[in-house]
């Protein structure tokens, strides 16, 4: 699916369905996304707000867990994806939650301290 470089970047985030295979990376300049970061797109969308370990997306996609571990950290530092931090009682960090940015670049993470 082509995209034209004038898309807006909402239009990107908000067609999670058919996720669209173009980001605007921090140059302003597409960059084209992989498989399986779309995958990985759908997966969290689908799933949005639930805890969720990256070792759990890896399994669902059957890709390795270094590779899930980079894409989430690439899609997170360009803003795609949030990542919310939870601990539980005792101060133990439980699996995060992931959602999708609701607006492009925007690299909002929860700063849910330890208690």
């Amino acid at each position: 699916m082509a995209v034209a470089a004038s898309v807006p970047a909402t239009h990107l985030i908000r067609k999670v369905t058919t996720v669209d295979s173009t980001v605007t990376n921090d140059a302003a300049r597409p960059r084209r996304l992989t498989p399986t970061e779309r995958r990985i797109i759908a997966y969290v969308a689908a799933n949005e707000g639930k805890p969720c370990s990256k070792a759990k997306i890896a399994g669902s996609l059957g890709r390795n867990v270094k590779t899930v571990n980079r894409l989430v950290s690439r899609l997170r530092d360009e803003g795609i994806l949030v990542c919310e931090y939870l601990w539980a009682e005792n101060g133990a960090q439980l699996a995060n939650s992931y959602r999708l940015a609701r607006e492009p670049g925007h690299q909002q993470r929860s700063d849910n301290a330890q208690p």
